[in-house]
């Protein structure tokens, strides 16, 4: 059995407070490969286990919280990293993090970008545009123009101050003279 699974029992089972320093001692050790802590970590940090779950979280804590790391949790949008997330001090990384894992905060972009297709297509119906997510890249973008233009949704929607119109607006704004079609507004 590797340190973190025995850990792991230790605090399922744990009758007294020298088991609990006994398993926190094991992770540790098992700190001390930081890139092998983290992975353990992300694997754990998503178990329903509470156990798991705690050592996962001390895990990443103590292996090396980086904005690698970050993104790789905003890519998992897994709503069970949203505890996790919510004890750190907030910065741009966390704060995308956050706004992948939580499903109501994905639901609000995710409903601003169909609100913004449609607030484009009234104001440039011609306009030849998708939205769409990379795998493995947090958020959504949309592309206009045969792919020749990109905009951050999540970035259109701070600017617009969440308002679709104004980012259809920002959008027509931002295209060239020459491929933006007539503008009906």
């Amino acid at each position: 059995m590797d340190v973190i699974a025995e850990a792991v029992e230790l605090i399922r089972n744990a009758t007294c407070p020298g088991d609990y320093d006994q398993a926190w001692e094991l992770v540790g050790k098992a700190t001390e490969d930081r890139q092998a802590a983290a992975g353990r970590g992300f694997a754990l940090v998503r178990s329903p286990d509470p156990a798991e779950r705690r050592i996962g979280c001390d895990l990443l804590d103590n292996g090396g919280f980086s904005a690698n790391t970050l993104t790789a949790i905003a890519c998992l949008g897994d709503a069970a990293l949203v505890p996790y997330l919510e004890d750190f001090e907030e910065d741009q990384g966390i704060t995308e993090a956050l706004g992948e894992c939580d499903p109501a905060s994905r639901a609000a972009r995710d409903a601003f970008a169909a609100d913004l297709a449609e607030a484009l297509h009234a104001r440039l119906p011609e306009l030849d545009f998708g939205v769409y997510g990379e795998i493995c890249e947090p958020g959504l973008t949309l592309a206009a123009c045969g792919d020749r233009h990109h905009w951050s949704i999540e970035r259109l929607r701070d600017r617009a101050g969440g308002d679709p119109v104004r980012a259809a607006h920002l959008v027509a704004d931002g295209l060239p003279q020459s491929e933006s079609p007539s503008d009906a507004a």
